[in-house]
């Protein structure tokens, strides 16, 4: 049905729903850069990774690091910052074969970022959403509601994706995006930090990526994202088997009717399928659609 009463800031208080996981690891595109394009290519794989929610992990590796975490920051906000850097410098971007035998177990994947943090042994192979599943464990450790988010760009023959965390800031009082595989959070002008909702509908031109050491979009890696993906987002919920997902879209930047000619699927069909025909509301300057 037609929405004609419904606002941005609705969109946005939409978005900020409980605790909402995954990796669509995406393939090469001679179209569009893929989100890991700065980063070592990765090999030839199938399109869509099996979705996958994060296991429980071993007690004794993961209270060693949250009382790492702890000992060095006192605020919620630092806090956040620290495990997101912690969890890219402890760890390697790339996906192969090594990548391959271990990269989805997190219980594995935090005992080898702790290996490496106590010199015992070398940076794991990891990407987006691996690292995202690490960090997603370290925080709730440390009792810091989070969410996992997949964006999306329109561009390629084959859809593809880039994972990150939404961590909910208790010192803010908002969500914010933590992205452990670029090891980026964004700012406005004013220095706040900025959700997806926001991301997808706000002029980029005005945000600011910040790794804590360097500041701006390229400096980041991450001018290919400001360029395609932030364009329609889904929220995992924790639970994957019980939970729903929710899609929102910007259509004046994504177009969620392209049927990817690798995929042979729209943006929709492919959420559908994918999703259990998850909510999906569709905004802009044409009006707004809700899908139930």
């Amino acid at each position: 049905m037609i929405l004609r009463s419904i606002t941005i800031a609705a969109v946005l208080a939409a978005a900020s729903i409980p605790a909402f996981s995954q990796e669509t690891p995406p393939p090469a595109s001679a179209a569009v850069p893929s989100a890991d394009a700065p980063q070592p290519a990765p090999p030839a794989q199938a399109a869509i990774a099996p979705a996958m929610s994060a296991p429980a992990t071993a007690p004794d590796t993961l209270g060693s690091i949250a009382t790492y975490i702890n000992e060095q920051a006192r605020t919620d906000t630092r806090r956040i910052e620290l495990v997101r850097q912690w969890v890219n410098a402890k760890s390697v971007h790339l996906m192969d074969d090594e990548y391959a035998t271990y990269a989805w177990d997190t219980e594995q994947v935090l005992s080898r970022l702790w290996k490496n943090h106590v010199q015992e042994g070398p940076a794991p192979h990891l990407a987006c959403g691996p690292r995202s599943f690490a960090m997603q464990a370290i925080l709730d450790r440390l009792d810091l509601p989070n969410r996992m988010v997949a964006i999306f760009t329109d561009q390629g023959a084959a859809l593809q994706s880039h994972t990150f965390l939404e961590v909910f800031n208790r010192d803010s009082g908002a969500w914010e995006i933590q992205d452990s595989d670029f090891n980026v959070e964004y700012h406005d002008h004013s220095g706040r930090k900025l959700s997806t909702a926001q991301m997808l509908f706000m002029n980029l031109k005005q945000v600011e990526p910040d790794s804590g050491s360097v500041k701006g979009w390229k400096a980041n890696g991450v001018d290919h994202l400001r360029s395609y993906y932030f364009e329609a987002a889904v929220y995992f919920p924790r639970n994957e088997n019980t939970g729903q997902y929710l899609v929102l879209v910007n259509t004046d930047r994504f177009d969620p009717k392209r049927v990817f000619p690798d995929n042979r699927l729209s943006f929709r069909d492919y959420v559908d399928q994918r999703y259990r025909n998850p909510p999906m509301l569709e905004l802009g300057k044409g009006g707004a659609i809700y899908v139930p």
